[in-house]
């Protein structure tokens, strides 16, 4: 069985999700007239995600020392 605790704390799980549901959107979107440009968007995705593995990792060394 999938042990979804674990996947929600691995960043490589939240790196490959991310781009993958940006693609799925813009997927859907193509055929109302929607183009979008998710490089960058992608770019500053990644950054908030890694943003928030830092601040859990700060938090985690403060809990258990």
């Amino acid at each position: 069985m999938i042990n979804v605790i674990v996947r929600i704390k691995n960043r490589t799980f939240w790196l490959a999700l991310i781009p993958a549901i940006l693609l799925l959107i813009q997927v859907v979107a193509a055929p109302f007239g929607y183009q979008w440009d998710f490089v960058a968007l992608n770019r500053q995705l990644a950054d908030i995600v890694n943003a928030l593995f830092a601040v859990l990792v700060i938090y985690k060394e403060n809990r258990f020392n």
